[in-house]
């Protein structure tokens, strides 16, 4: 009975400790993100600093298959975030009609994935060029189909959807199902309503960024009714709103492209960089008390410059302690250079080697202290996990230890380990000498006795 006792304890306790110990991945997205103050915070009201890619392909009318192997190399690269666009256009292509077969055959195993290697997602409803009328992606061909396919043409399309509620509710709408999909989901860590929301009051001249708040409250407010988990993420509209009327897990998610297209970048124009990014800080960070993550940031300079640029603007990022996402890691471009530019910079800043001051606190560190005390959006739960897995992997450990050390399974082990051949063996003589009942087998190339009373 010993014996017995002393199995049936062994494998409880491993199995428990198997079992509470956590992945090395899958452990970083547990729980939902939340907002508190101007900080992104985890389930435990941990702040956590989201950096990654952009993974485009789901975008395109014909969408590009994803890899498993893309996320693992996320992981095990740092990143903890992929930024994935999606597309209203493939969700609804004809009006009223919402295929969910998108979801379900793309979106749904970025996010498993996600998931393995512990990385969150940020869906990004994505539009480039507004249309694949106008040579880019993103809105359903049926909205835009009464314009030329010009440059004109997308500026009028644009501006009429600002005016238009009718064409805003049936985005409203998509993105209620969408979230109803994924309301219970913490791998997905947020909803980007809209990319580069952009106005052009050249077409319709009473146009401004009222427009685009307008339609954001009229988004949240849908997604709301569903969902109360997920942060929203914001792209501001280019000019800027006098304010904003909602705060609930809000994040700003302005794009970081200073002096990305010249032909080459000089690093003397850091101080460019910083002052945009000093202006974005200043703007949504401190006058609105909110987060803020960029959603895009890369160089497309001519030359190898573009090197630089990108270690500049990561240890800009790393000062300021604002996350971000690198535009765009494509399966083509895993051996290139430009990833590879990005790996470095990340490595230079995330070990404290880049050419950048310590955090970045001296001029706004009271208010940002004085933002940051403010009572959470919504309280983050207690995870009372922690300490009682702490205290079942000690047990754990300690009753395996004293296990391991009792006369009878040292002999049960050295029986097991001496792997005999069978023809050199009798069982008879071999139980025998036991002081218990064993029973035996043997396999094609070992020997195995199994103990018991």
């Amino acid at each position: 009975m010993r014996t017995r006792s002393f199995t049936a304890l062994l494998v409880l306790v491993l199995t428990l400790g198997l079992a509470f110990v956590p992945n090395t991945f899958a452990a970083k997205t547990q729980g939902f993100l939340s907002v508190q103050g101007t900080q992104i915070i985890d389930s435990t009201g941990s702040p956590v600093l989201l950096r990654g890619v952009n993974y485009p392909g789901y975008d395109s009318g014909n969408p590009r298959l994803h890899s498993e192997s893309a996320y693992e190399m996320f992981a095990r690269s740092g990143f903890n975030v992929v930024r994935l666009p999606i597309s209203w256009g493939n969700l609804e292509p004809f009006p009223g009609a919402f295929y969910e077969s998108y979801l379900t055959s793309y979106v749904d195993r970025d996010i498993r994935w996600a998931k393995k290697y512990g990385l969150y997602i940020i869906l990004d409803m994505h539009q480039f060029n507004w249309a694949a009328k106008f040579g880019g992606n993103g809105v359903p061909d049926w909205t835009v189909s009464k314009y030329p396919p010009t440059q004109t043409g997308m500026l009028q399309a644009v501006s009429e959807f600002w005016n238009s509620s009718a064409l805003q509710d049936h985005l409203a709408k998509v993105w209620t199902k969408v979230a109803l999909r994924y309301a219970k989901e913490p791998t997905v860590g947020g909803y980007d309503i809209l990319n580069e929301p952009w106005i052009y009051s050249s077409v319709i001249p009473n146009l401004n960024a009222s427009h685009v708040d307008s339609f954001y409250v009229k988004a949240i407010e849908s997604i709301r009714a569903v969902d109360s988990n997920h942060i929203i993420f914001l792209e501001p509209a280019n000019m800027h709103a006098n304010s904003f009327p909602m705060k609930d897990k809000i994040v700003w998610s302005p794009h970081f492209y200073p002096l990305s297209f010249a032909p080459q970048y000089d690093p003397l124009n850091i101080t460019v960089l910083r002052a945009d990014l000093d202006a974005k800080y200043e703007r949504f960070v401190l006058e609105m008390g909110s987060p803020m993550w960029i959603g895009e940031f890369g160089a497309f300079t001519q030359d190898a410059s573009s090197e630089q640029w990108l270690r500049d603007a990561v240890a800009l990022f790393n000062e300021y302690q604002v996350g971000w996402a690198w535009w765009a890691y494509y399966s083509r471009t895993r051996g290139s250079s430009s990833f590879a530019n990005l790996m470095k910079a990340f490595d230079l800043s995330t070990t404290g080697n880049a050419s950048s001051q310590p955090m970045r606190e001296s001029k706004f560190n009271s208010l940002l202290a004085q933002l940051n005390s403010s009572t959470p959006d919504q309280p983050a739960p207690v995870n009372p996990w922690n300490a009682y897995n702490a205290l079942l992997l000690s047990i754990a450990l300690i009753a395996t230890s004293v296990i391991a050390s009792s006369p009878a399974l040292r002999r049960c082990s050295a029986i097991q380990q001496s792997r005999m051949n069978p023809t050199q063996v009798n069982a008879t003589q071999l139980k025998q000498n036991l002081s218990w009942p064993c029973n035996w087998i043997w396999p094609k190339q070992s020997f195995w006795v199994n103990c018991y009373d």
